[in-house]
């Protein structure tokens, strides 16, 4: 069999062998999708190869169409596909190694709508990759030794859009270029400011930020009523802050919060838009990153 590409306007129909191969996948899909007899049974493997984000996203709007025909399975690391199912956002089922095992659980809709909100970080980062920028996430130890990165990086990086991200230390009372100046005497222009960023007063106020995220983390014998209440964490000292979340997993399986053990895993599943909501200097962080990127 020979499959030919006919479209108004071409002067002669292409063949498949000058087509590429996210637009012979994207067709071999919709034949699937759309066929008239359609199977009892569909398994699909990461649709989104090759494809523009547009296609995916059109991809995703038939497959929950296609549903009611057709049990569908399908694996995808694509945010554009699982974007296009918030309509059934009961049908997604996250895929996690969090030890030595595989789970496999259904997300809450709630949560799985939070964590499509407009300014999440994959978001950010695709709308970078829409524009052929590259995205460079660069650990860097102490707060001293990631201002001399930052540093470094701006003077070598003339045409890169350059963030700093450090924990705050304390509360913060005035401008972000002028608390660092204060507490660090970090000589950090006014102008900078759009590009440093604060997790006030600590990297792990943002986590505990997400109750449901930890006790998920933790399971049993995770003790939610020790973290701190308040609607704005970022006024809780970073001490209480630190004990509360000691108190919290003290009982659990896992031990207490190790900070190099455990961080990494939770700052994963933490829900940024409820972080957001908590913490003011998060949301600065992807307010202000979003539209710069956008």
């Amino acid at each position: 069999m020979q499959f030919y590409w006919h479209e108004s306007g071409m002067n002669y129909p292409m063949p498949a062998t000058r087509l590429s191969d996210g637009t012979l996948r994207f067709i071999a899909i919709l034949a699937v999708l759309l066929g008239p007899e359609p199977p009892p049974l569909a398994c699909i493997e990461e649709p989104e190869l090759g494809m523009h984000p547009d296609a995916v996203a059109l991809i995703g709007e038939l497959l929950v169409e296609a549903s009611q025909r057709m049990q569908l399975i399908v694996t995808t690391h694509s945010d554009a596909l699982v974007s296009a199912l918030t309509s059934v956002p009961q049908s997604v089922i996250a895929c996690e190694r969090p030890g030595l095992g595989t789970t496999l659980r259904r997300l809450d809709p709630d949560r799985l709508l939070h964590w499509l909100d407009d300014y999440r970080l994959g978001e950010i980062k695709d709308a970078a990759r829409m524009r052929s920028w590259k995205w460079n996430l660069v650990p860097c130890g102490g707060r001293a030794q990631a201002f001399r990165a930052y540093r470094n990086a701006k003077k070598s990086n003339d045409s890169s859009i350059v963030v700093l991200l450090v924990d705050s230390e304390g509360p913060v009372e005035t401008r972000v270029h002028q608390h660092l100046k204060e507490r660090d005497e970090w000589n950090v222009a006014e102008e900078e400011e759009a590009h440093i960023h604060l997790m006030v007063q600590t990297m792990e106020t943002w986590i505990v930020a997400d109750a449901s995220a930890l006790a998920e983390c933790y399971q049993k014998d995770f003790n939610s009523t020790a973290l701190p209440r308040p609607a704005d964490l970022e006024t809780v000292p970073k001490s209480d802050i630190a004990s509360s979340l000691m108190r919290a997993t003290d009982k659990t399986q896992k031990g207490k919060y190790h900070k190099i053990r455990h961080a990494s895993d939770l700052l994963k599943k933490i829900d940024p838009q409820i972080v957001r909501s908590r913490c003011s200097h998060c949301a600065r962080m992807f307010d202000l990153l979003g539209k710069e990127i956008a």
